[in-house]
């Protein structure tokens, strides 16, 4: 679920999760409906239901 920035309120699973040059975290979430939408590690809470769905996005 995202907390803060421009998709607060959106849920969805994370499906790629990269470090910048500069040591940013980014992820790419996906909806349900297929859409997704990058945005930064620190404006994401990982809910323990969904722990596993996270763990098999990294593989």
């Amino acid at each position: 679920m995202v907390v803060a920035g421009t998709h607060i309120g959106k849920p969805g699973i994370v499906r790629h999760i990269h470090t910048s040059k500069t040591g940013y975290i980014t992820i790419t979430v996906e909806q349900k409906n297929k859409e997704r939408f990058k945005t930064l590690a620190k404006n994401v809470v990982v809910q323990a239901s969904r722990l596993l769905y996270v763990a098999v996005a990294l593989l």
